[in-house]
C-alpha cells in the first residue's frame, strides 16, 4: 500500500519581473605616456616635418597643413593649444581660425570631439619663418595630460625645398575600430615625409578567343599599375598615424616632390594593396617603411567593339 504526501510549495518560481537600465556613455581618460630616463638624442636626431607654404600658388601641393583632431572625455573636459618657437621660447596660444581651422566643443558632427587644422602660410606669415612644436593640453575632471609634437620648419614653398619629399592628404569617415572614430564626420588630414612615390609596376591581363580558325583574337585586354612608396627613418608618432590611420582612408591622394623621378606624380588618388616589412635598425628608434599602391583608376582597359 503506498503512502502519498502532498508538500506545499513554499517558494514558488515567479513567471514574470520586471528590469530597467539607464543608458550612459563610456567614458575614456587619457593617460599620460611612460616616460623613461633616457634620451636617444646622442643616437637620433629630433624629427622635423617640413611645414611648407606658398601665398602665390595656395594649391594641395604647395601648401602644407597639420590637422589635430581629440577627444574629450566628457562637456566639462577642456583642452589648449600652443605653437611654441623654439628659437625664441614665444608661446602662441591657438584658440580660433587666426592661424588655421579652430573646432571647439559643438564644432564637429561628434560633440567631444575637438582639434584644429593648421594652416602654414597663416603661421610662417603671422608669426615668422622658424622651427616650432605644437603642445597640446587636455583637462578631463582635474588632471591635465600635456604632450609636445615633434618639430615643424615652417619655411616658404620651392622645389628645391621640397625635394625628396612625399606629402599624403587622406580624408576619412566611418569608424576605425582600434582606432579613431570618424562617425559622421569627414576628416582630412597632411603629412610631409622624406621619401619617395612613384617606380610604377605594370602587369598585363588579356582576355582573348580562339576564332573558327583557331587563331586568337583581342577580346580584352587590361594594364594593372602599382606604384611603390618607400619612406626615409619615421618615429613612431607618425609612423603610427601613418600605417594604422592613413592607410586605411577612404579617399588617399599622394604627392611626390623627387626631382629626378621618372614623372611628376601630383595629386595621384590611390588605394593600398600591401604593406612591406618594416626595417629597424639597433641604436635608432626610429623605422623605414615600405608600401605599395594601386590607382584608384583601373585602367587602361581595351575593348573592342562588335556588330
Amino acid at each position: 500500500m503506498a503512502i502519498l504526501t502532498t508538500l506545499t510549495n513554499d517558494r514558488p518560481m515567479l513567471f514574470g519581473g520586471f528590469a530597467c537600465g539607464t543608458q550612459a556613455s563610456l567614458i575614456v581618460i587619457p593617460q599620460p605616456k611612460v616616460e623613461i630616463d633616457y634620451c636617444s638624442c646622442e643616437f637620433a636626431c629630433d624629427y622635423i616635418e617640413s611645414a611648407l607654404y606658398s601665398s602665390v600658388d595656395k594649391t594641395a601641393r604647395n601648401s602644407d597643413t597639420t590637422s589635430i583632431l581629440l577627444e574629450l572625455s566628457a562637456a566639462s573636459s577642456s583642452f589648449e593649444l600652443k605653437l611654441i618657437n623654439k628659437s625664441t621660447s614665444v608661446e602662441t596660444i591657438l584658440n580660433d581660425d587666426t592661424y588655421g581651422q579652430y573646432f571647439g566643443q559643438g564644432d564637429l558632427e561628434q560633440p567631444l570631439k575637438v582639434g584644429m587644422i593648421i594652416d602654414w602660410e597663416l603661421v610662417g606669415t603671422g608669426l615668422g619663418n622658424a622651427t616650432y612644436q605644437i603642445e597640446i593640453s587636455v583637462t578631463n575632471f582635474g588632471d591635465t595630460v600635456t604632450e609636445l609634437s615633434h618639430l615643424y620648419r615652417c619655411a616658404p614653398y620651392s622645389d628645391l625645398i621640397a625635394d625628396g619629399t612625399v606629402k599624403i592628404i587622406t580624408t576619412n569617415e566611418g569608424i576605425i575600430d582600434g582606432g579613431i572614430d570618424y562617425d559622421g564626420m569627414l576628416w582630412s588630414r597632411s603629412v610631409r615625409f622624406d621619401g619617395k612615390f612613384g617606380t610604377p609596376s605594370f602587369s598585363l591581363e588579356t582576355t582573348d578567343y580562339e576564332d573558327n580558325s583557331r587563331n586568337w583574337n583581342q577580346n580584352q585586354d587590361k594594364i594593372s599599375i602599382t606604384y611603390n612608396l618607400s619612406t626615409d627613418l619615421l618615429p613612431s608618432n607618425v609612423s603610427n598615424q601613418l600605417v594604422l590611420n592613413d592607410t586605411l582612408a577612404n579617399k588617399i591622394l599622394i604627392y611626390d616632390y623627387n626631382l629626378a623621378n621618372t614623372e611628376v606624380f601630383n595629386g595621384v588618388e590611390v588605394r593600398p594593396v600591401s604593406i612591406e616589412e618594416p626595417e629597424y635598425f639597433e641604436q635608432n628608434p626610429s623605422g623605414a617603411y615600405s608600401f605599395t599602391f594601386k590607382p584608384v583608376g583601373n585602367k587602361p582597359v581595351k575593348r573592342n567593339k562588335f556588330i
